[in-house]
Order: structure tokens, then sequence, then C-alpha cells
């Protein structure tokens, strides 16, 4: 069994994405089967640009508050919210403040070894 204290890891993983040059920083706390959890700390403005999951994955934001686009639909998911998308759906995601979010990804058997796209930062009001 694992445990997680994760407001204080989403502290942590903030502040480390905020010093950071990419304005990111990623933690994987668990790789078991299918099962990826990834803790994401993104600088204020940081973008995760479009991409597919092979999998369904929900993203939980930890702190901060995020912009996620999923196929044509935007929604604001603040701290203590999750949206769940399903797999190989485009999404993007774009931190409003300092951000950290768990993600979760179930990794369908057939999949190769997936990396999450690279963040930026992006002054602009307007996800890519």
């Amino acid at each position: 069994m694992l445990g997680f204290a994760l407001q204080r890891e989403a502290e942590d993983i903030a502040r480390r994405a905020s010093a950071s040059a990419t304005g990111r920083a990623a933690e994987t706390l668990l790789k078991e089967g299918p099962l990826r959890l990834t803790l994401i700390g993104l600088k204020d403005g940081a973008v995760i640009e479009e991409h597919v999951a092979p999998g369904p994955i929900t993203i939980q934001a930890l702190k901060g508050s995020l912009q996620v686009t999923a196929g044509d639909n935007t929604v604001a998911v603040p701290a203590g919210n999750l949206v769940a998308i399903e797999a190989n759906l485009r999404h993007s995601v774009r931190s409003n403040g300092e951000s950290a979010l768990l993600l979760t990804l179930h990794m369908p058997e057939y999949a190769s070894e997936f990396e999450p796209p690279v963040a930026h930062t992006d002054s602009s009001s307007t996800i890519d």
C-alpha cells in the first residue's frame, strides 16, 4: 500500500514548477500495471499542448486553477475539482496561476509507453 499527502505534494511541485526555467515540474507517483499517477506542477500561464492519451484520463486540480479543453469543450477546473476525458480525445491544459494537478491514466495493454507532452509558458490568453 502507498499513501500520499497530496496537498503537501501539490504545494511542493507547484513551487518547483514556478522556479523552473520551463515553468513545469512532474513526478510519477505510481506506475503499476495499467495505472499511472503523475503529479504535475505548472507555472502561471504554462500550457500542456493539445495531444491525445491512449487510455482514459482524469485531471484533478489540487492547487490553483486550470483551463482544460477536450474536443470542442473548454471548462475551468479550480482546485478540488476533477474532469474525466475519454481515450484518444484531443485535449490541452492551461494553468491560471501557480497550479498543481494529479493526472491519472489507464494505459491500455496495446499502447506503448506514453509520455505526457511538454508544457510551456505562454503569456497569451488563448489555448494553442
